[in-house]
């Protein structure tokens, strides 16, 4: 004969769960609830499923946000899909560890097994050299797409900024970058923009699955990037 069950899961032949009792411990998602959050399907996350917060008309969808203080690097790993053709990243607040140093963009086709950091073709304005001009310059980097120009180390010429990636993300198409960003400038005592367009052109062999950022050297002092996919049209 069969045990009669009892409790959350009950029955004794067929079990069934009992009304009003599944909640979000049951389930297996990749992160921690926050309220005022949707359960979303992501594919690529333990259980298929994320809490996030729901994008402005639905269309901007949040990712992941991270805040780092002294590391080399700040990456974005296993969240970059076909699900999206288009990704901003918004940069709080950048510091690095010593001055002078430039904000970089790297992509990586092995989910941060290593990063590309040649061919990266670009076209940036800036301030001049005289610090109450801008210039215009074409570039073709061996370190990433530059962000910024000198962003100084004292928390107050820090670096702000919104960069956004477009691609074919389930194929090997060669990323297309445009940003926008601010720093304080000592020298004018005042607002220094910087912002360029460029694209990665390494012949890819695989589509591109992950974006790292990092100074020119040294660590990243201090800062906050949360990255955000924005919905096909």
């Amino acid at each position: 004969t069969n045990a009669t069950h009892s409790g959350e899961v009950t029955g004794s032949g067929a079990l069934t769960i009992a009304d009003n009792v599944v909640d979000e411990a049951n389930l297996k998602v990749s992160n921690s609830p926050t309220n005022g959050y949707f359960l979303a399907a992501q594919s690529g996350n333990t259980g298929g499923l994320t809490w996030q917060e729901a994008g402005g008309g639905g269309s901007w969808t949040l990712l992941n946000t991270q805040t780092v203080s002294n590391a080399a690097t700040l990456d974005f790993e296993s969240i970059i899909s076909n699900t999206y053709n288009l990704y901003a990243i918004h940069i709080f607040d950048f510091n690095p560890a010593s001055t002078n140093k430039i904000l970089r963009l790297q992509g990586s086709e092995n989910n941060g097994s290593s990063y590309n950091t040649s061919n990266y073709n670009y076209h940036v304005t800036k301030l001049a050299a005289d610090n109450t001009s801008y210039a215009s310059y074409a570039s073709t980097s061996s370190s990433g797409y530059d962000l910024s120009d000198s962003v100084k180390s004292d928390n107050i010429e820090n670096f702000h900024g919104l960069v956004y990636i477009s691609s074919d993300f389930g194929a090997a198409y060669q990323p297309k970058f445009w940003h926008q960003a601010a720093t304080k400038s000592g020298a004018t005592n005042g607002t220094v923009i910087h912002m360029g367009a460029g694209m990665y052109n390494g012949g890819q062999s695989s589509a591109t699955n992950a974006f790292r950022l990092v100074f020119s050297s040294g660590n990243i002092s201090s800062g906050t990037a949360t990255i955000y996919g924005i919905a096909k049209s």
